[in-house]
Order: structure tokens, then C-alpha cells, then sequence
């Protein structure tokens, strides 16, 4: 962690009743994706949209297979930068939110490519 703080600052750490109401919330999404089997989460309806504008904004570098693949590299790409951004501020707020988007996010897209 001295390479981070080097480069970073200090880290900010979370309020003791943030991080419990983050962990509260994270097991009531958990329920809420165990109860709803194979349906569509809220969450997908989020990656559906940047799936969708992925493919746009990668045909603008011509290649006819980045505008193909651009939907699933936008919805993997996207949370890697936000939690990028979360490390580079060193809120650890940020990054306790990006985990679970990033886990859902690499579970469901790699059956479409």
C-alpha cells in the first residue's frame, strides 16, 4: 500500500456507519438477485444502456469488429475507469459501490462475446 499512498495520498477511510449501511445494502441487493433467479436485475438495465452506447462510440475507430465487440468492451471498460477514478481520489466510498457493479458486470458479459 506504500506504492498507492506515494502516488495518491493518504487513503480516506469510510465512517464506521457508512461501511455497515454499504454492507446492509449490498446483502439486500443479494437477496434481492437471489429472489429474482434469471430475470433482469436493475443493475443490467444500467449495463444495457452503456452495452448499447458502447457500439457508437467504438465504430467511430472504423473497425467493423470494435463495433461489434463495443457494447461488452463499454460495459467492462466503464466500471474499470469509475473505480480507477475512486482509487485516484482515494475514496474508498466509491470503490466499495464499483466492486459489486464490476463482479456482476465481468459474470454476465463474457456469454456474449
Amino acid at each position: 500500500m506504500a506504492f498507492l499512498e506515494e502516488h495518491f495520498g493518504e487513503w480516506k477511510s469510510l465512517p464506521r456507519g457508512v461501511g455497515i449501511a454499504w454492507l446492509v445494502a449490498f446483502a439486500l441487493f443479494l437477496l434481492y438477485a437471489r429472489s429474482s433467479g434469471p430475470a433482469f436485475l436493475f443493475i443490467d438495465w444500467a449495463n444495457l444502456m452503456i452495452h448499447e452506447a458502447g457500439h457508437p462510440f467504438f465504430s467511430w475507430f472504423g473497425s467493423y469488429t470494435l463495433t461489434i465487440l463495443g457494447g461488452t468492451l463499454g460495459e467492462l471498460i466503464v466500471p474499470l475507469l469509475c473505480a480507477l477514478n475512486g482509487i485516484s481520489i482515494s475514496k474508498s466510498g466509491s470503490n466499495s459501490l464499483n466492486r459489486p457493479v464490476i463482479g456482476q458486470t465481468a459474470f454476465v458479459a463474457p456469454p456474449r462475446v
